[in-house]
């Protein structure tokens, strides 16, 4: 049997592709924010509220979506466990699949 990645046996849904280029596009955008030094807190791998909020608008701008500020303020403070006015790496990914990657009815969440 043809294993390749032609293999029939390796086809996306069309949903499984969408998770998957929303959670990608979260990460360039995070990616590049880091690499140019614009996240305050990188080596310490977290992210203000200021920074979630360019991140988002950042990653998914070519999709011509801008979030509510008020509503990323609150899944900031959803996410941010602590409440040290810090959210990290790991907890923006979370965000991104359970607010962006995740649909209902076929609409993204955020």
């Amino acid at each position: 049997m043809d294993k390749s990645i032609f293999s029939s046996s390796y086809v996306i849904s069309f949903l499984q592709g969408n998770f998957l280029f929303k959670r990608h596009c979260g990460e360039m955008s995070l990616q590049k924010m880091h690499a140019k030094n614009l996240i305050s807190h990188g080596v310490e791998r977290k992210i203000t509220q200021a920074e979630f909020l360019t991140l988002i608008n950042n990653a998914y701008s070519f999709l011509g979506v801008k979030a509510d500020a008020a509503l990323a303020e609150t899944v900031f403070k959803e996410a941010d466990k602590d409440g040290d006015g810090f959210i990290t790496y790991v907890e923006y990914f979370k965000f991104i699949e359970k607010y962006v990657c995740q649909t209902k009815a076929g609409k993204m969440l955020f």
